[in-house]
């Protein structure tokens, strides 16, 4: 699947203007532009999980050092949806970051 394939399945978000959200130490924010040189990479969806419909959550996974903070905030840029960087997240050491990130977003398990 190319890149501009998975853009086209994922639903865009409302926004911050719709869904505000403060940046915070755990990294939940929203990514205001993307980069104007980003090339799309070849992807390839998990088997080992059932691939829902309408994913409300999308988990981006591979190797160190290939991109993958890039491609996430590139997809968040253009849905304008919020990202969860779980980098920050580790960093300030908060044990309930997801939690606070379910508070925050309205989602519920």
């Amino acid at each position: 699947m190319d890149f501009q394939a998975l853009l086209d399945q994922l639903p865009n978000c409302p926004g911050p203007n719709v869904l505000p959200i403060v940046e915070s130490p755990i990294g939940f924010r929203y990514v205001a532009h993307g980069l104007p040189e980003f090339v799309g990479p070849d992807l390839t969806l998990s088997t080992e999980i059932d691939q829902p419909p309408t994913p409300r959550i999308m988990i981006i996974s591979a190797a160190g050092a290939v991109g993958k903070s890039t491609l996430a905030k590139e997809i968040a840029a253009r849905k304008q949806s919020p990202i969860w960087d779980l980098a920050r997240a580790l960093a300030a050491r908060i044990p309930d970051a997801a939690e606070q990130v379910r508070r925050k977003s309205r989602l519920r398990e």
